[in-house]
């Protein structure tokens, strides 16, 4: 799909590793010919498959609000730590815990703690299309440079929706798309025949 063009998969692993190595942990997608191509799209996207993007915990006060102190806290320990880029609101953020206007206020307060220093992905996965274009364009308007996308939540799709989910994200939410594959809790993973497809 032309318009998909900044498309890079990102291959979710349980013990939540920084992106770069979880791509290439075994997962029902995985080979060599997997592995080089992966190889090939990180170089060419993001410079090289030294980058790791670490997905951020999500904190909550005793009231249920959001932490924001603590997660700017969380923010500067994994730059610090030597990460290339920080994803917010993802699975280990606890989207699904947000309403849409705190994973906005997520996308925020971790643009403006990263201060450019390195690039912010939002996660805007969410069962609707249209929730998850307005999500990317909330990042968008954040100022994260990209968007880890899940396959639509909950309900099983056939290969032309997914197709048509991820090509519409691509083209009406603004942004360049990191593919997220999470096969134990999405009802729709990303294959390698579909992933070539999207690429």
């Amino acid at each position: 799909i032309q318009q998909m063009r900044n498309v890079v998969p990102y291959q979710a692993a349980e013990s939540a590793a920084p992106a770069a190595e979880a791509m290439l942990s075994p997962s029902p997608i995985h080979s060599p010919e997997f592995e080089a191509w992966v190889r090939d799209a990180l170089r060419h996207y993001w410079g090289g498959p030294k980058l790791t993007r670490s997905p951020l915990v999500q904190l909550r006060l005793v009231d249920g609000a959001l932490d924001e102190a603590g997660y700017r806290k969380v923010v500067e320990f994994v730059i610090k730590a030597g990460c290339h880029g920080v994803i917010a609101a993802g699975s280990t953020g606890e989207f699904f815990l947000m309403s849409d206007d705190e994973r906005g206020r997520v996308f925020d307060i971790a643009v403006d703690q990263a201060r450019g220093r390195v690039p912010v992905l939002g996660c805007p996965a969410a069962i609707r299309t249209e929730d998850v274009v307005a999500l990317t364009r909330r990042a968008a308007k954040a100022g994260c440079k990209g968007v880890m996308v899940l396959p639509p939540l909950y309900i099983k799709l056939t290969e032309r929706e997914v197709t048509e989910f991820y090509r519409r994200v691509s083209g009406e939410g603004g942004l360049p798309i990191m593919l997220y594959n999470s096969p134990r809790y999405v009802n729709n993973p990303l294959y390698a025949p579909l992933v070539s497809k999207l690429m």
